[in-house]
């Protein structure tokens, strides 16, 4: 989830400060963020993925109890019985 606020914080850069804040506010009435503390990154860097956002994301993720993980990148997540790694358009597919 931090990545996607960091993201939608450049793209918008050229929004009012006011317009971000809204935005984020919006999101965050509905979704939460899962957590990246010294255990997360400890157990990212163990991992040693080719991308460590992705490992980051990954161990956040399993540490916060996620079942899926929606990503456009699944081929550089670990295949995991405890979380599936799905495209946007497969997990919507599965959901219908």
């Amino acid at each position: 989830m931090l990545r996607v606020l960091v993201k939608i914080t450049y793209i918008q850069r050229s929004s009012s400060r006011s317009d971000i804040y809204s935005v984020f506010q919006r999101l965050r009435s509905f979704l939460e963020i899962s957590p990246l503390d010294a255990a997360v990154v400890d157990a990212a860097f163990a991992r040693e993925l080719p991308d460590l956002e992705d490992g980051l994301q990954f161990e956040s993720a399993l540490a916060w109890g996620a079942t899926h993980l929606i990503t456009r990148n699944i081929k550089d997540f670990p295949a995991s019985p405890l979380i599936a790694v799905l495209t946007p358009v497969d997990y919507l597919v599965s959901r219908s």
